[in-house]
């Protein structure tokens, strides 16, 4: 039984809290205890070893305490501080990845720009770590869960813009490294943690609510993706949201200024806007 939960936000585009410094980037700090068992474990690492162990250490958070790792996508502004955090971490930490997320990546928005994560589950090894490669459904502890690939269902949430290589060149992404992490609070409902959610919020949603057989929604805080999103798509995830009714939503990193003042316009104190250094004690 889950006792206690709390999220630390540690990386994000801009800060809360006096001592810290941001970046374009996640990483998010979950502290959770069962059954009188505690644990640390990062969400995503940030874009640059220098912010995310600064924030960690504005935090007093210990490094050897983080006992795992999990890496929501293949995108460099999530991945970039892992390595050095691996060679302070005193080793065998657990990196959670899809096997997916190693490809080289780019964003095509505007000019062709490389994203990729330049990462190998042989850095890993080789700098401590243990890399757990996850194709589906992927239970840590009881009732918490790592999603694994999340079905693209909804229309309105297509990827247009963000490419991979293949074996024949440039294809679009079809993003199946990105995952999201649930958290089944029984009656409460669950609670979501996203990365960047280029899955899409609705159907990351809708796939918590299948790999949990749970339909009432605590709360989701992360990357929405919504920077870019059109009014088509803006209005398809605002009447989403009014249906699930759920506690709250912090969207944050690359959720986009402007369509989060939208949503907070239209769903009001529900929609929160949380900086680095903040923290959400779920229960």
């Amino acid at each position: 039984m889950i006792t206690s939960l709390s999220v630390t936000i540690v990386v994000n585009n801009f800060v809360s809290r006096s001592g810290m410094k941001g970046e374009h980037g996640l990483s998010l700090l979950i502290d959770i205890e069962q059954d009188n068992q505690k644990r640390k474990i990062l969400w995503d690492t940030g874009q640059t070893a220098e912010i995310l162990l600064f924030n960690l250490h504005s935090l007093n958070v210990k490094i050897p305490e983080i006992s795992s790792v999990i890496l929501s996508h293949g995108h460099y502004d999530h991945t970039g501080g892992l390595l050095e955090l691996l060679d302070r971490s005193g080793g065998d930490v657990e990196v959670l990845a899809s096997p997916f997320a190693w490809d080289n990546r780019f964003n095509n928005s505007q000019d062709l720009k490389e994203i990729g994560a330049q990462l190998t589950p042989d850095n890993i090894f080789s700098h401590g770590g243990v890399y757990r490669a996850i194709d589906g459904p992927f239970q840590i502890l009881e009732k918490l869960v790592v999603s694994g690939p999340i079905p693209k269902i909804e229309p309105c949430e297509t990827n247009h813009t963000f490419l991979r290589s293949s074996g024949s060149g440039l294809t679009l992404d079809k993003f199946e490294d990105d995952m999201a992490l649930v958290v089944d609070l029984g009656v409460q409902g669950i609670f979501i943690v996203t990365g960047c959610c280029h899955s899409g919020i609705i159907n990351t949603i809708r796939h918590c609510m299948k790999i949990t057989g749970n339909n009432t929604i605590k709360g989701v805080l992360g990357g929405l993706h919504l920077i870019n999103a059109d009014s088509q798509r803006l209005m398809k995830t605002l009447d989403f949201l009014k249906d699930i009714d759920c506690d709250f939503v912090a969207p944050i990193h690359c959720s986009g200024f402007e369509a989060t003042c939208f949503l907070r316009r239209e769903l009001g104190d529900a929609v929160k806007f949380p900086g680095a250094g903040e923290t959400f004690r779920i229960i």
